[in-house]
């Protein structure tokens, strides 16, 4: 394919993905999207936002979501979400409003974020009231306004107030303990060495080595 008719190809698909349904989950992200966008970043924050491409990713392992300005084949405003949280529509409206946060930025006030992770001050202030973040950008839970504004978009079967900040529940869904490490057991064992080999004894050695004619001394 020439690459006039890729561009042109890419353009239609982000000027209309209504036909791009790989399920009800892509739908469902194309929708909730078009929803905050309308109600947060046009209403609210004035700056209207473009049309993202939605990508659902197995292989995303650490983090939540992604959000890329344009990616290798050409798309625009690329918004990567984990596999993993795509069975809970509410932390999935939420983790789709924090990339919309850095599409935002991105467009409309680029400056550099000056942290390894993307989330300065101004990315805060911005997701403050529906989505906050901890000091790394990490998701902590959903505000009650952004809670009832997902609830009444009629996009949700049900809304997860788990995941509330402050609920009792959101801290069991958010930790995720490592189990403790087991203690090494510590060995009475020391190093002798002869010139050729290294044994380990836990006693007082007093030998010669058959091969090298050495004794053995403690190292």
């Amino acid at each position: 394919m020439k690459e006039i008719n890729v561009k042109k190809s890419i353009r239609k698909f982000q000027s209309d993905n209504s036909n791009v349904k790989n399920g009800d989950i892509i739908e469902f992200t194309y929708k909730i999207s078009d929803f905050l966008n309308r109600e947060i970043f046009k209403k609210v924050y004035r700056a209207p936002l473009p049309k993202s491409v939605m990508v659902i990713d197995e292989m995303l392992k650490y983090t939540l979501g992604t959000y890329r300005p344009r990616t290798a084949i050409g798309f625009s405003n690329q918004i990567t979400l984990n596999v993993n949280i795509t069975g809970n529509y509410t932390m999935l409206s939420a983790v789709i409003f924090h990339e919309m946060v850095h599409e935002y930025l991105d467009i409309y006030d680029p400056l550099p974020a000056r942290t390894k992770s993307y989330h300065c001050n101004r990315f805060k202030k911005l997701s403050e009231p529906y989505s906050p973040t901890d000091k790394e950008g990490r998701f902590k839970g959903i505000t009650q306004l952004f809670f009832n504004m997902i609830q009444k978009s009629g996009l949700l079967n049900q809304t997860d107030n788990r995941l509330i900040i402050n609920s009792k529940e959101l801290e069991k869904l958010l930790l995720n303990p490592k189990p403790p490490k087991e203690k090494k057991q510590k060995t009475k064992n020391k190093k002798w060495s002869c010139k050729c080999t290294n044994i380990r004894c836990a006693v007082f050695l007093d030998a010669t080595c058959d091969k090298c004619g050495q004794k053995f001394i403690k190292s």
